[in-house]
């Protein structure tokens, strides 16, 4: 693979917004090599990742930033994926999925408000590194699950092409839990 950039950008138009609309867990056993990527884009999931589970993400708070490091010393580079959610309202059916994320290594697909579809720890799964459940202590406070989830990458998270966003919409577990 060659290093040398090969390609200019010119600027883009004022046409995006930033945040996240959803996430997608998917467990890592079923989603372990089950992207296909071609530059940094997933072009079909394999038949073995049949089902996701959707999370909505509409408040400000949640965020997905990747930091990439290349080191000329050791000729290496790490992308580390961190994503922070924060799910509102406390229940016992997402306490009990809470322990799951928390318990697991799932690849989590993030949904953001320019219906870009990037897939995160892809290669090893996720870490959940950080994990609150608060009620706060004034009636408007915050009351529900701080999740900071983190992976490290050789790759920026590939993006889904057009096909892919359809089919991963078609593996979304019907059954939400219902806060």
């Amino acid at each position: 693979m060659s290093c040398a950039v090969n390609k200019g950008r010119s600027e883009p138009c004022k046409d995006t917004l930033g945040g996240i609309r959803a996430v997608y867990f998917a467990d890592f056993a079923t989603a372990d090599g089950a992207f296909t990527v071609t530059a940094s884009e997933v072009t079909a999931i394999a038949a073995g990742l049949t089902t996701v589970f959707k999370y909505e993400t509409l408040a400000e708070g949640n965020t997905f930033d990747q930091g990439i490091i290349g080191s000329r010393e050791s000729g290496t580079r790490v992308n580390t994926q961190t994503l922070t959610l924060l799910l509102k309202k406390q229940d016992v059916l997402t306490h009990a999925q809470i322990d799951l994320i928390v318990a697991g290594r799932p690849v989590v697909i993030v949904r953001d408000n320019n219906s870009n579809y990037h897939v995160l720890g892809i290669t090893e799964g996720m870490e959940t590194t950080g994990s609150t459940v608060g009620t706060g202590g004034a009636k408007s406070d915050f009351n529900g699950y701080n999740l900071t989830l983190s992976a490290q990458e050789n790759d920026i998270a590939p993006l889904l092409d057009a096909a892919t966003k359809t089919a991963l919409e078609a593996l979304v577990d019907s059954s939400p839990i219902a806060p």
